[in-house]
Order: C-alpha cells, then structure tokens, then sequence
C-alpha cells in the first residue's frame, strides 16, 4: 500500500479510466474510418462514394482532435527553466 491519500488514489484511478476510454474511442473512430474508405473505394456511384469519403473524412477529424486532445493530457507543455 502506497502512502498516498485516498484522494490521490482515486484521482490517479479515474485518469486510468479516461485514458482507457479515450484509446478504446480513438480505437473505435479509427476503424470506422478505415471502413468508411473501403465503402468508398468499393463503390461504383460516385455520388455514394462521396458519402463515404465524407463520412471517413469526419471519423478521422475526431481521431485528429481527440488524440491532440489526449496528447496534452498526459504531455502537458512545461516551460523549461
């Protein structure tokens, strides 16, 4: 047992869970966009096809912005003395 409060713990606990979430959402986000681009690629009207770049396009702008996101989570910017 560590010599860390209660508080600690729990608050190192929950960044664990958010962490977990986070790569288990970025995980998911990735896929679908790799499943929107082979929709895309397997289509033959051009018209569903466009739908589906789009729709890749927008899961990848989340992955983009959630893993800058997590970046600054665990690697914070710190001025250097």
């Amino acid at each position: 047992m560590d010599n860390f409060p209660l508080a600690t713990r729990t608050g190192r606990a929950a960044w664990k869970r958010l962490a977990g979430a986070v790569t288990s959402d970025l995980s998911y986000y990735r896929q679908r966009a790799s499943e929107e681009r082979t929709a895309a690629l397997n289509s033959r009207d051009p018209r569903v096809r466009r739908v589906h770049a789009d729709m890749a396009e927008r899961y990848e702008d989340r992955v983009r912005g959630m893993a800058a996101h997590h970046e600054q989570l665990y690697f914070p910017m710190v001025e250097l003395a």
